[in-house]
């Protein structure tokens, strides 16, 4: 019933198409379905499209799509992995340099990320539903920085690529002035600039936006080229061109900049310009973000290492789940009816050696070797305790049950005055009815256990 098909497997032959099926957990790798489409209808022709389905992995594998003519592999997995992960595009380009573009359920990620493509030099993230309204993430890798020094172990050897460029776009707040949000922010650590481009206002074409400049080494005036933060604005209803601030470093000995580091340009002269309180705030504060966006971005490149290394090893060694309820192949199923059998013979065994010792204490007053006289006076001193320690039991029950039966003739006479006694009455009758079942239950079980090792004394060796 579960290999379906005749030796687990079947094949079905169509124009141009293969279908092969296979029974679940006949094939290591999960396997079921496998459907191949060749370049024509002769039996050794080249592949063109290949699709494999699988089902009960651990991983979460469920169809793998591989196109052969355009070097395209589509994976898709179900929901349930630690990462999150729903789909990998991986293109090989005629270069032989292969894209990889990782899709992820976003509502089930604390960072909301939703796709992640990634090339040899590349990297780009894209965002939904985060609070901070950041939408997409781009990071450009360049060779990193040769180390001199001793040998490190095998695990720490993987040197960080060095950045070079990050592009940070946001999504504008839908209750708030788009000019003053920033749309996208460019770190160019080449250049050692930020670029900060603002949300474009209603009906218009250019936005503002705002670049900064690190000055070079051992230079000490600012050039507005080479050392300076340029600003350009969303352009206003009925302008052409936009509003920009130019940030200057501040000259030697000076600690913070002033006006004279800053050109602004206003599209509308009579616009009131930025105070300069306003315009260090947002100098430090692009400083501040420069250093959480580096950081987002190694962690970005670290989570990209770990899930190709992820990838690599659940491939190399495939792990098939097996159900609660599939006890033919669930380990833990398994192990745990094992355990109950051998705690259930156990507990017979154990049962067995108390029945055949029961004789023990009454044979110890006497010799090894019994007369007839003996053996009888043995029998009957046994069967008079098992029935003296039923009775005792009986007479406990019996108590019980009149002095219950008592108090319910107390509250009935009492409830007829106080109908909140009702409840409390309606108790003692079932308690009641629970001590007479167990009454009747006993004598039953005494009456056959008086039978039963009357039986096994009469039958026991011991006695002659």
């Amino acid at each position: 019933y579960e290999l379906i098909f005749r030796l687990g497997q079947k094949i079905e032959r169509y124009f141009e198409t293969k279908v092969e099926h296979f029974a679940p957990y006949l094939l290591k790798d999960g396997l079921v379905i496998r459907i191949t489409k060749f370049r024509n209808n002769q039996e050794k022709s080249d592949k063109v499209r290949e699709v494999s389905r699988y089902r009960n992995r651990y991983d979460k594998l469920e169809e793998r799509q591989v196109y052969f003519t355009d070097g395209r592999v589509i994976e898709h997995f179900g929901k349930g992995r630690e990462d999150k992960l729903a789909q990998i595009v991986t293109d090989t380009k005629y270069n032989d340099e292969q894209v990889k573009t990782y899709t992820f359920y976003h509502t089930y990620r604390q960072d909301g990320l939703f796709q992640r493509e990634v090339t040899e030099w590349e990297l780009k993230d894209k965002y939904l539903e985060r609070e901070d309204n950041l939408c997409s993430l781009r990071v450009q890798f360049g060779v990193p920085d040769k180390k001199f020094g001793p040998a490190e172990d095998e695990e720490n050897s993987r040197i960080p690529r060095k950045i070079l460029k990050l592009v940070e776009e946001f999504k504008a707040p839908p209750d708030e002035e788009p000019s003053k949000n920033i749309a996208q922010r460019v770190y160019d650590m080449e250049e050692d600039s930020v670029k900060l481009t603002f949300h474009r206002e209603k009906d218009r074409i250019l936005s503002r936006t705002i670049t900064f400049h690190k000055p070079q080494e051992g230079q000490k005036e600012i050039g507005m080229e080479e050392d300076s933060v340029k600003l350009t604005f969303h352009r206003e209803k009925d302008r052409i061109l936009s509003r920009t601030i130019t940030f200057h470093k501040p000259q030697e000995g000076q600690k913070e900049i002033g006006m004279e580091d800053i050109v602004v340009y206003m599209v509308d002269p009579r616009q009131t310009p930025p105070s300069i309180n306003y315009l260090r705030k947002l100098y430090k504060e692009q400083l501040r973000d420069h250093i959480a966006a580096v950081n987002r971005a190694k962690e970005t490149e670290t989570q990209v290492s770990q899930l190709i290394d992820r990838r690599l090893q659940e491939e190399a060694n495939t792990h098939l789940s097996v159900g609660l309820f599939d006890t033919k192949r669930n380990q833990r199923v398994q192990s745990g009816r094992e355990r109950q059998e051998r705690e259930r013979k156990e507990r017979e065994k154990s049962e067995v050696d108390l029945e055949l010792d029961f004789l023990a204490p009454f044979l110890a007053k006497y010799p090894k070797d019994l007369t007839y006289q003996q053996a009888l006076q043995v029998r009957e001193d046994c069967l008079m305790s098992i029935k003296a320690g039923m009775k005792e039991k009986e007479l406990e029950l019996s108590g019980n049950l009149d002095s219950l039966k008592k108090e319910m003739v107390t509250l009935t006479i009492r409830s007829a005055d106080d109908p909140t006694l009702q409840e409390e009455v309606q108790s003692k009758k079932f308690f009641i009815n629970v001590v007479e079942t167990r009454v009747k239950r006993h004598l039953q079980y005494a009456a056959d256990l008086v039978i039963k090792v009357e039986k096994k004394i009469r039958t026991d060796p011991r006695l002659g």
